[in-house]
């Protein structure tokens, strides 16, 4: 358990002061064709409109966000421990003007809702942060 805890430490610790990522407005612009073009590809367009998403480790929401918005998911929710990066996502939600985005503090080894919960579930880039991918 300390281990574990060690892990989860640093990694916050990281989060809490670089917020990853914190693209650009024109930075996101630049790369929503390959954002776009990845759920494309893993078959998932056909299921977001209209669909409760949840990103686990959503760190700043830079790269599931925009994806949420453009195909019109009815509920993005956004789950990570990192209340700094969870400001950025807030940041980008509200540049977006995208109300249907709800960002929860916790740990997304006990996500806060029932399973069966949300109809696409999205985890990238996180995995690797944790004791035991």
């Amino acid at each position: 358990m300390e281990y574990v805890d060690k892990v989860k430490g640093g990694v916050l610790r990281m989060y809490m002061q670089h917020p990853y990522p914190n693209y650009s407005a024109e930075e996101r612009q630049n790369i929503l064709a390959a954002e776009l073009s990845r759920y494309r590809f893993l078959g998932l367009e056909q299921f977001l409109p209209n669909a409760r998403l949840i990103d686990v480790g959503c760190g700043t929401a830079h790269r599931v966000m925009p994806i949420a918005k453009h195909f019109g998911v009815k509920e993005y929710v956004g789950i990570d421990h990192s209340v700094a990066s969870l400001k950025v996502a807030q940041d980008l939600a509200d540049e977006l003007k995208f109300d249907r985005a709800t960002l929860v503090e916790g740990d997304i080894f006990k996500l806060p809702y029932p399973d069966s919960s949300f109809d696409i579930v999205i985890s990238q880039g996180v995995l690797h942060h944790t004791s035991d991918p």
